[in-house]
């Protein structure tokens, strides 16, 4: 597994931008209009990684990723990571690193967003023209 070998993927077809097996996070969830992709170390790195233009967060706990929309009933959310809690800065409102409300005026559980933890060779082959988001 720490070659560059990629089961079904001769070397010619095979995107060659980063290591076949680096690990990305992918964002595919229907709906938002365009798929996107982050490193995953980078997202790791930074612990929480908001995005305004598509409004969704990427939260890293250990070596999980979640994401979340920010839109959550007409309200926009402002979420921040504040000791191993969200918190949406603009009411209040708490959650815990899995989108469960724990605290605050919104009593609602943030709306998880479909996302993928895999290898780059894998979400550059099966979705081809996702935007490459670095941070």
């Amino acid at each position: 597994t720490a070659t560059e070998s990629t089961p079904g993927l001769s070397a010619k077809n095979r995107d060659k931008s980063f290591p076949s097996r680096t690990r990305v996070v992918g964002i595919f969830d229907k709906s938002l209009a365009r798929k996107s992709v982050y490193l995953k170390n980078e997202v790791l790195e930074k612990q929480i990684v908001v995005n305004d233009e598509d409004h969704f967060v990427l939260v890293a706990s250990g070596n999980t990723i979640n994401g979340f929309g920010t839109r959550l009933n007409s309200i926009e959310l402002s979420i921040e990571l504040e000791a191993n809690r969200l918190k949406d800065q603009s009411n209040g409102t708490e959650w815990d690193l899995r989108g469960k409300f724990l605290s605050g005026r919104i009593t609602k559980d943030l709306q998880p967003i479909a996302i993928s933890d895999e290898y780059w060779f894998s979400w550059k082959r099966f979705h081809p023209n996702s935007k490459l988001i670095r941070l």
